[in-house]
């Protein structure tokens, strides 16, 4: 009987327990599912989280930490925006230009052409990513730059040391445009480190020319393939590919003849130019390196035939001319044209349409990082 009284006392102190232990667990649970009905009206009520690709950007272009990244992204005045991003975070020294030995193979090739359509300024600016290539602020600065080159430059063809380039001052309308701020700088210099700041990327300007024809009887023509954004100035054109063609006619046209044959065969000379690439303006202007290279080339590859001297030369000699005739833009199919006619025996065509003789002066052919 002593035996099963206790038994009976236990088995009450442990239901006693146990409905002690129920009501807490009830009543931790309720707690716990406030707070979390609380964090979800918090959540729900919050900024957006950042997308991935959004972070790895601002990561990216700023070198920022992750978390501060994400924060610049969901503050109320930035509301996602990269480059409001970038500015909060350069507010707050989060986000420092410092050197970089990244290579820098993107990058734009900007084409500046005077109000009168006299003379054209070229300049190269490279950077590390494509995304940035896209940046509108990027595009803006090798706009200007292209605009800063071509105001120094005077009425004279020449070409600009990276140095000389640094050097000039922007015109009073050349301002940042980083982060919505806006300023005049007093050099190139100056405006590049602004704008390499706020982008946070590896950004140099690699080279700069002014073409300007020699004679009032020349007109002048641009194309840029692979043409990007939408600058302020019609005179600017960006791309990853520029070229420019100089045509001379003589005698001088009158102001309407001048036009047209800028528009019409000035304009498909410089896209034959962008697509053919031609080193040289004819046979002869190829430098006497060039010849002895490709001589060189030829006769190796016939040394195995063991061919008399003689047949040797002739071949070589066939292998060049072919060779000069490929990279010769007189020589070369006038590919804008249909017929397959050379370059010379269109402008030839053309003249006679004109009255007029017209000729090649100068050409030039850039591209992204040759």
């Amino acid at each position: 009987m002593r035996f099963a009284g206790r038994f009976v006392l236990l088995a009450f102190a442990l239901l006693q327990l146990l409905l002690t232990h129920s009501a807490f667990i009830r009543k931790a649970t309720s707690t716990l599912s406030c707070g979390r009905a609380k964090t979800l009206l918090r959540a729900s009520t919050s900024d957006p989280v950042p997308s991935l690709t959004a972070l790895k950007r601002l990561r990216e272009s700023s070198g920022a930490p992750m978390m501060d990244c994400k924060t610049a992204l969901q503050d109320p005045g930035v509301a996602g925006d990269m480059n409001k991003a970038i500015a909060w975070l350069r507010a707050k020294g989060l986000a420092k230009v410092t050197a970089s030995t990244r290579s820098t193979k993107e990058g734009l090739i900007a084409v500046h052409t005077s109000a009168d359509q006299r003379c054209v300024a070229l300049v190269e600016v490279n950077c590390e990513t494509d995304f940035v290539k896209r940046n509108k602020d990027f595009q803006t600065f090798v706009g200007l730059l292209a605009e800063t080159v071509l105001r120094s430059g005077g009425s004279a063809s020449r070409e600009l040391t990276v140095a000389e380039v640094l050097a000039l001052r922007p015109p009073r309308d050349h301002v940042s445009v980083a982060g919505g701020e806006a300023k005049a700088f007093d050099s190139v210099q100056d405006a590049l480190g602004d704008i390499a700041a706020s982008i946070r990327e590896t950004i140099v300007i690699r080279r700069a020319s002014i073409v300007a024809p020699s004679s009032a009887g020349s007109v002048l023509a641009t194309y840029v393939h692979n043409k990007v954004g939408g600058l302020r100035s019609a005179q600017t054109q960006l791309g990853k590919i520029a070229s420019v063609a100089v045509l001379h006619a003589e005698p001088a046209l009158p102001p309407a003849a001048a036009l047209s044959l800028q528009q019409d065969a000035g304009h498909k000379l410089a896209m034959h130019i962008a697509a053919a690439q031609p080193l040289f303006l004819d046979a002869a202007s190829a430098p006497a390196a060039f010849v002895e290279a490709e001589s060189a080339i030829f006769r190796e590859q016939l040394a195995a035939e063991r061919k008399p001297v003689d047949v040797v030369d002739r071949i070589v000699a066939g292998k060049v001319a072919k060779r000069l005739a490929e990279v010769s833009l007189l020589q070369q199919s006038h590919q804008a044209e249909s017929g397959g006619s050379s370059v010379e025996r269109v402008l030839r065509d053309v003249g006679q349409r004109l009255g007029v003789d017209v000729t090649v002066a100068a050409f030039a052919r850039w591209s992204l990082n040759e």
